[in-house]
């Protein structure tokens, strides 16, 4: 699991708590915040994960280690869609496409890019994808509405 290096929630006591405090300054972990009374300070990642993460996982709380997991596969896999392909409405680029033209990323932050596409088949990702959302339904399905398992065979 990667390190929780620098996180930046709302402002409200509901998210920021001394628990969250604790945690954070224990482990050497720097905590930002937006700005008091200015909810619109981080729109670009409330937006992205609203129409973005949102679509592919709904609105359910994931709390369990079955979901984690789920969640920490299928994650990476949407942002490698949503990167690397699109689905051209206007004549938009992808990010990935901006990045080989910019002139501050390195050639070889280019090339280890390049190599990472010829290594990604956008129908594979998709069908893990829809994989990956049926697990991650199931696991809340089996929270929620447990099977009634037969002690009798025991």
């Amino acid at each position: 699991m990667r390190k929780w290096y620098c996180p930046h929630p709302d402002s409200g006591s509901e998210i920021i708590n001394l628990a969250l405090m604790s945690y954070c300054e224990a482990r050497g972990i720097r905590l930002v915040r937006s700005r008091p009374y200015h909810k619109n300070d981080n729109p670009v990642v409330e937006s992205r994960n609203f129409t973005l993460i949102r679509s592919y996982v709904g609105y359910r709380r994931y709390d369990t280690d079955a979901k984690f997991r789920v969640l920490k596969e299928l994650l990476p896999l949407i942002s490698q869609v949503h990167n690397y392909f699109i689905s051209k409405v206007y004549d938009i680029d992808t990010p990935y496409n901006r990045v080989l033209r910019s002139l501050d990323v390195s050639e070889e932050k280019k090339q280890e890019l390049r190599e990472r596409k010829i290594g990604l088949s956008y129908l594979k990702l998709l069908q893990r994808i829809h994989y990956l959302q049926k697990n991650l339904d199931q696991a809340y399905k089996e929270k929620y509405n447990p099977v009634l398992k037969d002690d009798e065979d025991d």
